[in-house]
């Protein structure tokens, strides 16, 4: 079990998912790929839930491929993470993400 510390708290995390932040360049430029949620319409990166015998690092290259219709090669490290509520749960849940290079 992980732990998310918040400001004045401390949390269990029961809840995980995997994303990639799709990036390219282009000549000095560095561009980042967002995608938007259904509902609400908020910025976001393509995220999901852990998939059955697949590692966290295949999880996010395949979210990324199914939201974005993105390829690439997925990066080595955990470069982030962030905590996001889901409607109807106690407990956060906990967002890790790898940098992905598009082609």
């Amino acid at each position: 079990m992980q732990f998310v510390l918040g400001l004045w708290e401390v949390r269990r995390v029961k809840f995980k998912q995997f994303a990639a932040l799709p990036f390219r360049t282009r000549e000095d430029d560095l561009e980042i790929l967002l995608i938007t949620t259904r509902k609400k319409r908020r910025w976001s990166v393509p995220k999901g839930w852990p998939i059955k015998r697949t590692a966290p690092h295949e999880t996010a290259v395949i979210e990324a491929y199914e939201e974005a219709g993105v390829r690439g090669a997925i990066g080595e490290k955990q470069i982030g993470r962030f905590r996001k509520r889901i409607k109807g749960k106690s407990s956060p849940c906990c967002v890790k993400f790898k940098s992905f290079r598009s082609r």
